[in-house]
């Protein structure tokens, strides 16, 4: 324990040993209590409860965090990776750039939330920062696509370990405005940076390099951290093990199962994002990660549930009785991100494709997609807690049904918008169906921290960022496979009628030359089909664009199972709208005023309400004005109703 955290206490007073070992022995007991969330909220109700300025602005420092890895270098940059390549090279290698990125945070995202479990929240998001500000200037000074491709795995892993910014903030305010906080968290990435992605990206292309994105992160990455080091002063050790020193933390560590977790994730994401790319789904190197990643994966777990002391993947997660507090919401993002992940990939493809090859038009086209993921995602969770009052019975629970069930719509109504290529149905449905998921995540962070033990939060939300990152994966691998099989066979069946029309293709030779330059100039590319009339070369741009149209509308339809899937798991989410009240699971240190007031609490967290009126003032001497009478109140009589229904 750090010396400041024992003079919270005691309002600046001197941290001897009885101070100290008062304040341990309490918060250890408030830790405890928080094991059970649903009767740690119902005991501890307080009718009023005051959140300071700087806890606020604690949230926002979080959520500037994000911002760099995930608005700049991950989102931005991949709306540009055409630009990247024309200077450094290396073409081929544009799936890793954003593949890099992917494995890094899936595999680190359940990491770094059981690392914030044992050595405290600030701890991690300042590592995750100071790796995306490593990885930017990598980026910014890269001279080869290889040195690209490192620096997103950097930024990748940090912003794994930066995901825990969702736990750090929805443990810090009352219940009731989790999604709240969760929402804050979120607008670090969408304001600006995500809503304008598209537009900035090309912008900076255009009119100046794309190291700009680079540049950017390089600041807003070192802002993040000194506003994080700054303002956000947790409890340094959440389980409550203040008689461990850091070393017996680091002994006691579940090594077997961190290596060989991490190691299953990162083999089973490369296999995915080798295959069809760089190597045939049939190719040994895309088979093997295929096979080898879940198995190791499978092993770690078997180990942790059954072997380990203090598993990386704690069984109780997993049992019965929660399945529809925790892992029903696993399975309603993993569908979910299979379709978002794997159409925001392919969505841009589809501008260019079917409307234009102008990089600014297609910019423009995703702002439907990015503003309405500003609005559920940051708006919508700001403002969930008063739907209720507006919306009977519209709680926590249904409002990730409703937007389950908005993306499963859209998307299948998106398949309308493609064959015949509508550009406003297209951008507009998408745009709809699409966003919907960042509102089930932000949201599903806020609901998953009343169902879960305080002392496994950070491991819990952490599995949702890799469940999330994972099933990107393999919806990239799945829809990017069913398209690119859907186009091949539709343009070649779409341009042979032209073809013969206009006499363009004599012999089957002649045709399948004409069809790799028609597929060339669809894409911009300059000095294709000359020796043909502008008639012909827009027949022939029409039903290529006919084609894709086609094979996108073949992807939309296979989002709906996947979307009836998460629809029905969200049916089975445990609603926790009894517990969104006053309470508050973990309150800031008061080190220079930071955080809560130091009269609303003697320790960091919301539990002391449990204790006995007679609380007064600690004044870290030892003597009997610090005594606190540990005597629970009994809940009232709806509270045992909740409780034993």
């Amino acid at each position: 324990m750090k010396q400041h955290e024992a003079k919270a206490v005691g309002g600046g007073g001197d941290a001897n040993k009885d101070s100290w070992e008062k304040w341990t022995a309490e918060t250890k007991a408030a830790i405890e209590f928080e094991e059970d969330p649903h009767r740690a909220a119902l005991f501890d109700n307080p009718k009023h409860v005051h959140v300071g300025k700087k806890t606020w602005a604690a949230l926002i420092a979080l959520g500037i965090s994000l911002g760099a890895p995930i608005g700049l270098t991950f989102l931005t940059l991949n709306a540009i990776l055409v630009a990247v390549t024309e200077e450094v090279g290396g073409q081929n290698l544009i799936p890793w750039v954003v593949g890099a990125w992917s494995v890094a945070s899936a595999s680190t995202a359940g990491m770094g939330g059981y690392l914030s479990d044992i050595f405290g929240r600030r701890n991690i998001i300042l590592v995750g920062n100071l790796l995306v500000f490593i990885g930017s200037i990598l980026g910014a000074t890269a001279r080869s696509i290889v040195v690209i491709i490192t620096a997103q795995a950097l930024v990748g892993m940090g912003t794994g370990f930066l995901f825990d910014a969702y736990a750090a903030a929805t443990e810090m305010l009352p219940n009731k405005w989790r999604a709240l906080a969760a929402g804050v968290v979120e607008a670090g990435i969408n304001v600006p940076w995500a809503t304008i992605s598209g537009v900035l990206g090309n912008v900076v292309a255009r009119y100046a390099s794309w190291r700009w994105v680079y540049y950017i992160s390089i600041l807003w990455s070192f802002l993040a951290f000194k506003a994080t080091a700054l303002l956000y002063w947790p409890v340094s050790r959440p389980r409550g093990d203040f008689h461990k020193t850091r070393a017996q933390q680091f002994k006691e560590l579940d090594y077997i199962g961190l290596l060989s977790i991490t190691a299953g994730l990162v083999i089973l994401v490369s296999g995915l994002t080798l295959g069809g790319e760089t190597y045939p789904w049939d190719h040994p190197l895309t088979v093997a990660p295929l096979t080898v990643g879940p198995a190791i994966l499978l092993l770690g777990c078997v180990y942790d549930w059954t072997v380990a002391a203090n598993p990386m993947i704690p069984l109780r997660l997993f049992k019965p009785v929660m399945f529809r507090r925790y892992v029903a919401i696993l399975i309603v993002l993993f569908m979910s991100g299979m379709n978002f992940h794997a159409l925001s990939t392919l969505l841009p493809q589809g501008s260019l494709l079917m409307f234009t090859t102008d990089g600014m038009q297609i910019g423009v086209m995703s702002l439907p997609n990015t503003v309405m993921q500003l609005v559920v995602g940051v708006v919508v969770p700001i403002i969930s807690h008063r739907i209720p009052d507006y919306i009977p019975h519209c709680t926590i629970k249904w409002q990730v049904v409703a937007m389950t069930a908005m993306q499963v719509v859209f998307l299948a109504l998106s398949a309308v918008s493609v064959d015949p290529n509508n550009y406003y149905a297209y951008i507009l449905l998408t745009g709809l169906g699409v966003s919907m998921f960042t509102g089930v995540t932000v949201i599903s962070y806020a609901l998953v921290g009343m169902h879960v033990p305080h002392s496994q939060l950070g491991t819990a939300l952490g599995f949702l960022g890799t469940f999330r990152s994972t099933g990107g994966a393999v919806g990239n691998a799945i829809f990017g496979y069913i398209f690119q099989r859907s186009s091949e066979y539709m343009t070649a069946k779409r341009l042979r009628p032209v073809c013969e029309r206009f006499g363009a293709c004599p012999t089957e030779a002649a045709f399948n030359t004409l069809l790799v330059d028609a597929v060339a100039f669809n894409q911009g590319a300059p000095g294709k089909l000359i020796g043909l009339s502008p008639e012909v070369q827009r027949a022939l741009q029409d039903a290529l664009r006919g084609a894709y149209g086609y094979s996108f509308k073949v992807v939309f339809c296979a989002t709906i199972p996947l979307g009836v899937v998460a629809l029905l798991c969200a049916f089975w989410i445990d609603d926790p709208h009894p517990f969104m009240n006053n309470h508050v699971q973990f309150r800031m240190y008061e080190r220079g005023g930071l955080g809560f007031r130091k009269s609303d609490s003697p320790a960091p967290t919301g539990a002391t309400v449990l204790l006995s009126a007679r609380k007064k003032h600690f004044d870290g001497n030892g003597g009997d004005e610090g005594d606190l009478e540990l005597t629970a109140r009994a809940p009232s009589q709806e509270s045992q109703e909740r409780l034993n229904p």
